[in-house]
């Protein structure tokens, strides 16, 4: 099989791609790629083989099948994709679609399923490096996690990572990694944080986000994670501290994936990580 044509250091993840992927750090080709994202066709007998008689769940623009080793990924008008063992994309183009319609997804939800297939707890967050340690951002849709640290990379503090917050459970400690050295944001985000949106490239030709480089100085290494805030939609500005029920439900609430984690077997390990984040770990 050929040598992927990229090379990207993520998430402590050593990943050899067929296709671009932009925002990911660029690395040397000695060391060996431990996940590969390639073009080829789908067949029937791999999906079967891996997913068995997994149920098909029908969401907007995706049909999604889930097991415990194994999500496939239907999307009628751009591609089929296979995630499977934490180490493999597949990846299968239909007629008249390009690749790079793909890369929102593979450096989105498409690395939050390898992540969790992998065995990390990966909540939906924007992390910032501060004082020397991680602080993560968790919100709903729209209320505010990319902008929020922006306008911190803005101030000088370094992006850790946009959109994923991977957690890892080092004896009494709690810690992350570095991920993407882009954010996706809208316009008027931008402008919120005093850069204009001219001259930057979009994150998809029909989307209507762009992609900004961010402040950052990190190497691969683990970072601890010292605290994690919720936005919330107030008139009033504070700062309150959860209180444990309620930090595990926002925890669980703001995983990536978790309404398949049951089809991938991992609802029980979820659970106990969920909780053993928020013994560990302030929520405010």
């Amino acid at each position: 099989m050929a040598d992927c044509n990229y090379h990207y250091s993520a998430f402590g993840l050593n990943i050899g791609s067929e296709i671009e992927l932009a925002g990911f750090t660029e690395r040397a080709t000695e060391a060996k790629d431990n996940v590969t994202i390639r073009f080829r066709t789908i067949l029937s007998s791999d999906v079967d083989r891996l997913l068995g008689n997994a149920r098909t769940y029908k969401t907007p623009g995706c049909d999604v099948r889930v097991s415990e080793r194994a999500m496939f990924f239907d999307y009628p008008k751009s591609a089929s994709i296979l995630v499977s063992d934490g180490t493999d994309v597949v990846l299968d183009l239909k007629p008249g679609s390009h690749a790079n319609d793909l890369t929102p997804y593979l450096t989105g939800y498409i690395l939050a399923v390898l992540l969790l297939q992998r065995g990390y707890l990966v909540l939906h967050a924007s992390v910032v490096l501060l004082n020397g340690r991680a602080v993560g951002f968790l919100g709903s849709k729209g209320f505010g996690k990319s902008t929020l640290a922006a306008d911190l990379t803005v101030r000088g503090y370094s992006l850790v990572s946009d959109d994923h917050l991977p957690i890892i459970f080092r004896e009494n400690m709690v810690v992350t990694l570095p991920g993407s050295s882009q954010m996706k944001l809208f316009a008027d985000s931008l402008a919120g944080v005093g850069v204009n949106s001219a001259g930057l490239a979009p994150v998809h030709p029909l989307a209507a986000k762009y992609m900004l480089p961010a402040n950052s100085t990190l190497t691969d290494e683990a970072i601890p994670l010292s605290a994690v805030y919720l936005l919330s939609n107030d008139e009033d500005l504070g700062i309150e501290s959860l209180q444990p029920s309620l930090a595990f439900i926002e925890a669980v609430r703001h995983t990536h994936v978790n309404f398949y984690l049951e089809d991938a077997n991992v609802r029980e390990r979820h659970f106990a990580d969920c909780n053993q984040l928020i013994q560990k770990v302030p929520f405010f």
